[in-house]
């Protein structure tokens, strides 16, 4: 009877020793496919530490504050008046303001959005936590 009971319990122990080798294989097969995952979701500041991430974004930030003034500045300006030369030449000056004005604010718009991608990439990472909270994510995410 003894001999039995030994049997039963060998048998017991690898069973439980071939779930835990399927439970390893598997998180790790996860665990691969979420780095792949994220790798793939990489946007355009993924080369970037976030220290240079932060630097970039308040430099942005600064340079998108001065552009602002610029823009504010240029369309509380009337347009200047023609300079007499020809029938045409007060519309011609208006139209050349106008443009500028709107190039300014195109630029702008482009940096207001690059703020908000950087913004988003930094709170991202931010959110991520720890190494440890990064591997148990990768982990057991399916």
């Amino acid at each position: 009877m003894r001999k039995r009971n030994a049997g039963g319990v060998g048998e017991q122990l690898l069973v439980l020793l071939a779930l835990v080798g399927a439970a390893a294989g598997a998180g790790a097969w996860n665990y691969q496919r979420n780095l792949a995952l994220e790798q793939r979701e990489v946007g355009p500041y993924g080369s970037l530490s976030t220290a240079d991430l932060e630097l970039l974004l308040e430099a942005t930030e600064a340079e998108a504050e001065a552009l602002g003034g610029a823009y504010q500045d240029a369309r509380d300006r009337p347009p200047p008046a023609g300079d007499g030369s020809g029938r045409f030449a007060g519309f011609e000056a208006a139209q050349r303001h106008g443009r500028a004005v709107r190039e300014l604010g195109a630029e702008l718009s482009g940096l207001e959005a690059s703020i908000a991608g950087m913004r988003q990439e930094v709170a991202h990472r931010k959110s991520e936590g720890d190494a440890t909270r990064v591997f148990l994510r990768r982990l057991l995410t399916l």
